[in-house]
C-alpha cells in the first residue's frame, strides 16, 4: 500500500486512486478528401452515420470554438459523450510516412501504410473517457471519428503513438463489442546497454483509462515474451478492477509447476529498492546503472504515475527474476484473464460470426488454402466443469456447427479428441480462419480484413 508520506510527495497517485487523474484519449485520422471549410452543418450531416447505431440516440450539440475546433455532444443508453473535433492541414506528412509506422502499428494494412503520407488533412478527435465505462466510450469515439473524418488512410492513437488502418476504423464504427483492450496501449521494450542491465518493459496509454502505466525492470532477454504476457494480463485485470493496483498482491498466471503472483511498487520507490539496485566498490557505495533508472525519467512520458511488478513468493516481495525458469519464453503458462475479458471475446466472436460463415460458404475448407477452427464453451454433465476447446469445422448449418474436437479434454469425460460433435452456435467463444489467399490468420479482432476481402471477391 502507498504510504501517506509517498502520497504527499507524489499527489498524482492519490489523484489516480480517487479517479481524478487521466490523460485524454486522442485519435487522429489521415483523411483521403480535404475539407476546405468545415462547418457545424457539415459535422451534423456526417454525424447522422453515428445515429445509425443502436447505442447512440441523438446529437445534443455541435458548436464551433474560438480556435475553430468543434464541440460535439451525443446521448444514448443513459450515457452522454463529449468530443473535441479539429481539422488540420497535414503540415507534417513525414509523420505519416511508411517508416513512421515501423514497430508501432496494429491492424494497418500494407496498402494503407504505403498511401497514408499523401493525406491532405488530419482530423483529430479528443475525449476524456468515462472511467466507469471507458471501453464503451472508446468505441463511440472511434465511431465519431469515422463519421466526421470520412474515408481515411490510417489513424494514430496520439497517446500510445500506435498506427491503425482506415479499414479497421470503419469496422470499429459498426461494432458493438469493444475492441481488444490491448489496442489502447503499447508495450515498449528498451534494450540495455549491457546484458547485466536487462530490458525495461513499460506501457504507454493506460493513463487515459485512469490507470497507472505498468513496468517490469531488469528483464532477461529470454523472459521478454512471458513478461509481456504478465503486463497484458495485469492490464486486463486493472480494466476489470481499477483498484487492483492498490492491493498487496494478485495472481497473473500459472505454469505447470507454480502460480505467478505479483506485488506492485511505484517506480519512484522501485528504482531505489534493494530488490533492483546493485552496488559495487570497496564500501559498496557506487550504484550500478540499469535500464529505467533515474537517467531515463527526465521527460513527462516516463515520469508519470506507473507501477513496477515484483514477484510475491510465499507472501514475500522479491525481484521478479526470482521466479527463475518459470519466466523463460518457452514455458507454457495459462493467464488469469478476468471474466469480463472472456465475455468480451465471446461477444465479439458471436457478433462477427456472420462474416466467418459467409467466408466458409464462399471458400470451403481446402488443404493449404482455407482452414477453419472454432472455440466452444463445453460443459460436462458428469463433472459440471466447463472447458473452452478448439474444434475443426466440417460444416455450418442453421442450428449449429458440425466439428471435430482438436483438444484433449481435462474434465469432460464424455468428449474425446478427434471425435465429431454437433455444437450450438451460441456456445462459440472464439474462432480463427487460416487463409493462404489472405496470407494471414483472421480472428474476430482482425475481421475488418476479411470483410474487405469478401467485398472484393
Amino acid at each position: 500500500m502507498l504510504s501517506s508520506q509517498f502520497l504527499k510527495e507524489y499527489p498524482e497517485y492519490q489523484q489516480l486512486k480517487d479517479q481524478e487523474f487521466q490523460l485524454p484519449s486522442v485519435y487522429s485520422a489521415a483523411v483521403k478528401q480535404y475539407v476546405e471549410y468545415p462547418t457545424c452543418e457539415l459535422l451534423e450531416n456526417r454525424l447522422q452515420k453515428v445515429l445509425l447505431r443502436d447505442d447512440v440516440e441523438q446529437i445534443l450539440q455541435v458548436t464551433q470554438n474560438e480556435d475553430q475546433s468543434f464541440k460535439v455532444a451525443l446521448a444514448g443508453d443513459e450515457m452522454s459523450y463529449l468530443f473535441r473535433i479539429e481539422f488540420k492541414h497535414n503540415l507534417h506528412p513525414d509523420a505519416w510516412s511508411y517508416e513512421a509506422a515501423e514497430y508501432r502499428q496494429r491492424y494497418l494494412l500494407e496498402d494503407e501504410r504505403m498511401e497514408m503520407q499523401q493525406s491532405p488533412q488530419i482530423v483529430e478527435c479528443l475525449a476524456y473517457l468515462d472511467l466507469n465505462a471507458p471501453q464503451q466510450d472508446t468505441m463511440i469515439q472511434l465511431a465519431v471519428l469515422d463519421a466526421v473524418a470520412g474515408e481515411c488512410y490510417a489513424v494514430v492513437d496520439e497517446i500510445s503513438s500506435v498506427f491503425f488502418g482506415g479499414t479497421w476504423l470503419a469496422e470499429m464504427a459498426i461494432s458493438y463489442t469493444p475492441p481488444n483492450p490491448e489496442v489502447n496501449y503499447i508495450i515498449h521494450a528498451v534494450s540495455p546497454e549491457t546484458p547485466e542491465e536487462g530490458y525495461w518493459l513499460h506501457t504507454h496509454g493506460l493513463l487515459k483509462y485512469g490507470l497507472p502505466e505498468l513496468e517490469i525492470l531488469q528483464v532477461k532477454q529470454n523472459n521478454i515474451y512471458i513478461c509481456q504476457y504478465l503486463i497484458q494480463t495485469l492490464a486486463l485485470q486493472l480494466i476489470d478492477n481499477p483498484e487492483l493496483w492498490l492491493e498487496e498482491k494478485c495472481c497473473l498466471a500459472r505454469s505447470e509447476k507454480e502460480e505467478i503472483w505479483v506485488s506492485f511498487m511505484p517506480w519512484q520507490q522501485a528504482i531505489t529498492s534493494d530488490l533492483l539496485v546493485k552496488k559495487k566498490g570497496l564500501f559498496r557505495k557506487k550504484v550500478l546503472p540499469f535500464n529505467g533508472d533515474t537517467r531515463d525519467r527526465d521527460d513527462e512520458m516516463h515520469d508519470a504515475p506507473s507501477i513496477v511488478l515484483f514477484a510475491n513468493i510465499n507472501d514475500q516481495v522479491c525481484a521478479l527474476n526470482d521466479y527463475g525458469d518459470t519466466l523463460d519464453d518457452e514455458t507454457h503458462i495459462v493467464r488469469a484473464l478476468p471474466n469480463s475479458e472472456t465475455i468480451r471475446m465471446s461477444a465479439l466472436a458471436q457478433e462477427k460470426f456472420a462474416l466467418y460463415q459467409q467466408c466458409f460458404q464462399a471458400n470451403p475448407p481446402e488443404v493449404d488454402k482455407w482452414h477453419y477452427i472454432i472455440k466452444f464453451a463445453c460443459t460436462s454433465e458428469q463433472t459440471g466443469a466447463t472447458e473452452h476447446m478448439w474444434f475443426e469445422v466440417l460444416s455450418i448449418e442453421d442450428k449449429g456447427i458440425q466439428a471435430k474436437l482438436a483438444n484433449t479434454p481435462f474434465e469432460i469425460p464424455e468428449m474425446q479428441m478427434d471425435e465429431i460433435y454437433f455444437m450450438p452456435s451460441e456456445q462459440i467463444t472464439d474462432w480463427i480462419i487460416y487463409s493462404t489467399p489472405l496470407k494471414t490468420a483472421i480472428t474476430p479482432d482482425s475481421v475488418f480484413e476479411l470483410r474487405r476481402y469478401l467485398n472484393r471477391h
